[in-house]
């Protein structure tokens, strides 16, 4: 958002997202924007370099007001990503391409802290698709509700155990897998 890092970022955001897998997730932080309408702008011309995007219901609802999530996921979609994730704090997420739609809801835990829960969540969508080979925009395409489940589980999972400490402090895979056995990848 700020400069000169922010044009640098934004044109490596667009020089390459026709040829590799950009995610983006803006982790709006309002107090550092001066101009909303330009910042919108300036998202939805990144989104439509993404092949993915991942914001919180608290970004979304700064950038378009209140607005049912699946609502605001399409119009994201219109832009240009092939896989839109949408965190919704205590409620849950959701995954949705132009094909297939999927939504969990949060685990249950006590929570010390949620600084990083965003960030671990996205850390792990971009683990899981790594590890299952998924490197393509045709790929993301492809992903079905079964699929989108099991990756918001397994983000999910890692947030949750995230959010069981103070600060940021995602966990290691062998151990969001030993806590949470069913949303292995």
């Amino acid at each position: 958002m700020l400069e000169p890092a922010a044009s640098a970022i934004a044109g490596l955001i667009e020089r390459e997202g026709c040829r590799r897998i950009v995610s983006f997730d803006p982790n709006i932080r309002a107090s550092l924007i001066a101009d909303k309408e330009a910042y919108q702008k300036k998202f939805e011309t990144l989104c439509a370099s993404c092949a993915i995007v991942k914001a919180s219901d608290s970004d979304l609802e700064w950038l378009y007001g209140i607005a049912p999530a699946d609502e605001i996921a399409s119009h994201i979609l219109g832009l240009g990503p092939e896989l839109v994730f949408i965190t919704l704090g205590e409620k849950g997420s959701m995954a949705i391409t132009r094909q297939a739609s999927a939504s969990t809801e949060a685990f249950k835990v006590s929570v010390v802290d949620t600084i990083g829960a965003g960030d671990t969540f996205h850390a792990a969508i971009l683990t899981a698709l790594d590890r299952k080979g998924i490197w393509t925009r045709a790929a993301l395409a492809r992903l079905g509700e079964g699929q989108l489940l099991a990756l918001l589980r397994f983000a999910s999972a890692a947030a949750a155990i995230n959010c069981t400490r103070e600060g940021t402090d995602p966990p290691r895979l062998d151990e969001l897998e030993r806590e949470y056995p069913d949303c292995g990848i």
